[in-house]
């Protein structure tokens, strides 16, 4: 019996340990708001005020996206959050700037290779509009730019009415 409570006594701090690690999730947007926890950077941060907002705006309104749009969803959110996870295990102690800075540069690749450039003109539109209230970002206008350019060298140019929104 004191072997047991012995063992429980040494286990459950990496228990507690493990279950602070930040996973990230296809179906939750809480990875950022444990990111959050590790860094503090508010509430107009990154992890909160742009990764957690804009993943849940999605992740609510999902169902309401075309099969291929919704599929896109899940994968480039789970793109975002594993190179957010990447970024931070290259350097634990990045600043809330540079958070922000790698968050943002990882953006157009994840899109990209989650297959936005495959999407219809109706998704685009609908992506979009979604992340309208975003537009006060000013790096918006940039990875819209390094989207639509990606997407056109791959034969596949996103429709001009969401490249023109970022001009």
């Amino acid at each position: 019996m004191k072997f047991i409570l012995g063992l429980f006594l040494l286990l459950a701090p990496l228990v507690s340990m493990a279950s602070d690690v930040c996973e990230p999730n296809v179906d939750s947007c809480g990875f950022y708001l444990c990111q959050e926890k590790s860094h503090h950077c508010g509430s107009k941060g990154y992890p909160v005020g742009f990764g957690f907002k804009f993943c849940q705006i999605y992740l609510h309104s999902e169902k309401n996206y075309s099969p291929a749009a919704h599929t896109w969803l899940r994968r480039v959110r789970v793109c975002l959050m594993e190179e957010f996870a990447k970024a931070d295990i290259e350097n634990s102690r990045r600043t809330c700037s540079e958070i922000k800075g790698d968050g943002f540069e990882s953006h157009a690749g994840c899109y990209v290779k989650t297959g936005f450039c495959e999407l219809s003109g109706a998704d685009y539109l609908q992506i979009f509009w979604a992340m309208k209230s975003s537009a006060i970002h000013a790096e918006i206008f940039k990875d819209a730019h390094s989207v639509a350019k990606a997407c056109a060298h791959r034969g596949n140019p996103v429709p001009a009415f969401f490249f023109s929104k970022f001009q």
